[in-house]
């Protein structure tokens, strides 16, 4: 059953025939780096597609793809980067990261749109949207998605914390009320594309897309 979000407007109902044309193929999560990861049995992934974000390479490195929108955040692992297998794209292109991956095969770049919010289209371009997490939605339509699952998008602090790791280096005050904007305009062309987005992360402040746990989701496919 997915479920109403608990913090969402009545306007968010639950939809129970999200799941009923979904396939291995076009279903990708897209796993965040919200404290919310530490209480799922990540395990249950395995033999799904994933695009990890950011720092959550760790947890799932079967991942297809790492995705991260931040050139600081490249900074901070770019040794740990540099050995892993795990293929890895970017709006990020800079030569320093050309330089850091011997196997550029393992290297993907896409041109950042700045100018809107949402899911781009134009070939080989993503809409940044303020952030790693749902920039990489967009990057989940070019890997062929038609359903995608969020998690870890909390968007909010959850005892404290931002993140399931420790802080990045660089603190950055409250980010959410930054983050959270582009989703409105993330559902809108979501629903033009035919898209559906489903998020996995009970007491997430995003409104916008349904809400359930992970079990949940598995147990109806």
């Amino acid at each position: 059953m997915l479920l109403q979000n608990p913090l969402s407007n009545p306007g968010v109902l639950s939809e129970k025939n999200e799941c009923e044309t979904v396939t291995h193929s076009n279903l990708i999560f897209v796993v965040g780096g919200g404290p919310s990861i530490s209480t799922i049995n990540i395990n249950r992934l395995r033999g799904y597609r994933c695009i990890a974000v950011n720092n959550s390479y760790t947890i799932v490195p079967w991942a297809e793809t790492l995705w991260f929108g931040d050139l600081r955040w490249w900074w901070w692992h770019r040794e740990e980067l540099a050995k892993i297998n795990m293929s890895i794209a970017t709006c990020c292109e800079n030569q320093r990261i050309k330089s850091d991956i011997v196997d550029q095969s393992r290297l993907t770049f896409y041109s950042r749109d700045f100018r809107r919010y949402g899911i781009c289209t134009i070939k080989d371009r993503v809409c940044w949207n303020s952030n790693s997490g749902a920039s990489a939605i967009n990057l989940a339509y070019w890997m062929g998605a038609k359903t995608i699952i969020l998690l870890g998008f909390d968007m909010h602090f959850v005892k404290g914390q931002k993140n399931y790791h420790k802080d990045h280096p660089i603190k950055d005050g409250n980010p959410f009320k930054r983050h959270i904007k582009c989703f409105p305009f993330i559902k809108s062309d979501a629903q033009a594309l035919g898209l559906t987005i489903i998020n996995a992360t009970p007491g997430s402040a995003i409104i916008e897309f349904p809400i359930c746990t992970l079990e949940e989701f598995l147990n109806e496919l």
